[in-house]
């Protein structure tokens, strides 16, 4: 631990005014070779789920893709640094960076081998160019009287980013299962080992910024997020040497991350330490906003907005999360020579964020609003038809500056947002088939007489 507190004198320069620090489960990503250490017999070309080399490289090319939309709309250089979990080994986080068009960005990886019986762990992905690594750790999560017990450790890494140190806690807390009671404790002491090394972190430095991110199975009200990790839900609430759920205000709009069990849940979060606040003062980083990243192209279009899981658009079955922090040493551009200044920054809104209306503000970046009826092709997907049934950007669509605004725009619910259109099925014969006809006849290859029922 003491080398995590180490060449934390060194000046830098910061470089740009807003960061995006994101956070991702990429779904059982595993690779196509058999490691005996880990229960992987599933994900292997001869196993359950035929996990070929052409589906390792299709997911491969879906995930560089989305990571590379995510924040995109808001922070002019993308995600600085992500948190992943539901990984196989460091092989697959190469192959990854190496996969267009992430290859145009120069990553660095940070990753320890879990304990984990299927072998899946957690790791951060940064861009050398704006963040430094100091020093990481990998620490176990044990159980107390059950020496049996594994799971994934959480990853400490501590860094510079864009000069200024911050503290990373990537974790993945111990699965729900069928019965969400009797795994509660398992995630209440995740929990307690997360909050054991933000308190090392605080003891060394009151005002360490310390960002925590993970998949952590629990919604935030939950007792392991609420209770014992003690994230407080308003940043008015928070004292001065405690956290912030920076997605609880969402998770009270009701933004979700993951379907699971029949059930809409925000397990997928980002909780940040007080000096992180604007309230807090001083200058460095401070938080500006968090998202929910549920972009068309992440959704399945057969299931009623839910993330397109690995087999089905091989994706993930979470949507991606991230926070926007803004520099507060950095001024802003100044215009000159009455030209506008080329780089983008994310606005701030006047009004609360909703989950009917934000969505095309939030991801599109543009204020006209207009009601579409007519379908329309996804620029990502053109196989695919989209139509738009709530508020969607002019410009966005159709490339235009200007649009007449809608007397009324329906406020529906982020399903009806995007409203796909299902193909129609084929049409099943409705005449009644016999073994004379030739279809019987290939078939069951004889011709005794059968009478097939209407269908």
């Amino acid at each position: 631990m003491i080398l995590l507190l180490a060449a934390l004198d060194i000046p830098q320069k910061p470089k740009d005014r807003f960061a995006a620090v994101g956070f991702y489960n990429m779904d059982n990503f595993f690779d196509t070779i058999k490691d005996a250490r880990n229960d992987d017999a599933a994900y292997l070309p001869s196993g359950i789920k035929r996990w070929t080399g052409w589906r390792y490289r299709y997911k491969l090319e879906r995930m560089a893709f989305a990571i590379s939309q995510v924040a995109a709309k808001d922070v002019e250089r993308g995600l600085a640094v992500l948190g992943v979990c539901e990984v196989e080994n460091r092989r697959v986080l190469e192959d990854l960076t190496l996969t267009p068009p992430l290859n145009a960005m120069q990553w660095g990886i940070v990753h320890y081998d879990s304990p984990d019986r299927r072998g899946l762990d957690v790791a951060l992905l940064y861009q050398r160019d704006r963040f430094q690594v100091l020093a990481s750790r990998s620490i176990p999560l044990r159980i107390a009287g059950n020496p049996s017990f594994r799971s994934r450790a959480q990853l400490l890494v501590t860094g510079r980013l864009d000069g200024e140190i911050i503290h990373f806690i990537v974790a993945h807390y111990p699965l729900r299962g069928n019965c969400e009671g009797c795994t509660k404790n398992l995630r209440v002491a995740a929990a307690r080992l997360t909050l054991n090394i933000v308190n090392f972190l605080l003891s060394k430095d009151n005002n360490a910024k310390i960002i925590i991110m993970g998949d952590f199975n629990d919604n935030p009200s939950s007792y392991s997020i609420a209770r014992m990790l003690n994230a407080q839900p308003t940043i008015k609430e928070t004292p001065q040497d405690g956290l912030f759920n920076a997605f609880y205000p969402l998770y009270k709009d009701g933004a979700r991350s993951v379907f699971y069990r029949n059930e809409w849940h925000l397990f997928d979060q980002q909780i940040v330490s007080y000096p992180l606040l604007q309230t807090s003062g001083g200058g460095g980083f401070k938080l500006y906003q968090a998202t929910v990243f549920n972009a068309p192209f992440l959704v399945d279009k057969y299931t009623a907005g839910r993330p397109a899981h690995t087999f089905a658009r091989g994706f993930s079955k979470h949507f991606p999360t991230y926070l926007v922090l803004i520099n507060e040493n950095v001024k802003k551009p100044q215009r000159k020579g009455g030209k506008k200044s080329s780089r983008t920054y994310p606005q701030v809104s006047t009004t609360e964020w909703t989950m009917d209306t934000s969505y095309s503000k939030y991801i599109f970046g543009e204020e006209i609003e207009v009601t579409f009826t007519d379908s329309i092709k996804d620029p990502t997907f053109p196989s695919e038809t989209l139509t738009i049934g709530d508020t969607a950007p002019v410009s966005r669509i159709f490339g235009k500056k200007e649009g007449k605004r809608a007397d009324s725009a329906p406020k529906k619910g982020l399903r009806n947002l995007f409203k796909r259109t299902p193909k129609t099925p084929p049409q099943r014969p409705t005449k009644v088939l016999t073994a004379d006809t030739a279809r019987t006849k290939q078939v069951f290859g004889q011709r005794t007489e059968i009478l097939f029922p209407e269908w």
